[in-house]
């Protein structure tokens, strides 16, 4: 299978770590030939008043692309669970805080619901 890297990333209502976790977001990382090119499949869990499942989503990206507060990485979203079941769109992640010891990275999420057709067949 190759190398890979798993993360955990815990998600929080905004960048200040004082608020309370509302989900978390583990991946798996894939490298690529290129030096610190990843495929990254991505899950959201969140768990609030409002919402509670899992968003799914990957990306495609040069890793170097994270260590600036300017750029952005585009996740597209392929469905999810419970309050985001037939669920679309993607995720914007930014960097928004970095110290010597952690990076907080901003997650934009934009979302629509897919229209389900049954179809059956003969």
């Amino acid at each position: 299978m190759g190398n890979l890297a798993v993360a955990e990333m815990p998600l929080r209502a905004s960048a200040d770590p004082a608020d309370p976790i509302i989900g978390n977001s583990p991946a798996i990382f894939f490298p690529q030939k290129k030096s610190l090119h990843f495929t990254v499949f991505k899950m959201f869990t969140l768990s609030t008043e409002l919402y509670k499942g899992t968003v799914f989503a990957s990306s495609d990206f040069d890793f170097n692309v994270l260590t600036d507060f300017v750029s952005e990485v585009y996740f597209v979203v392929g469905g999810g669970t419970e309050s985001f079941r037939d669920v679309s769109g993607y995720i914007a992640l930014t960097l928004v805080n970095s110290t010597s010891v952690s990076k907080v990275y901003k997650n934009d999420v934009y979302l629509s619901t897919c229209v389900r057709t049954p179809l059956s067949f003969t």
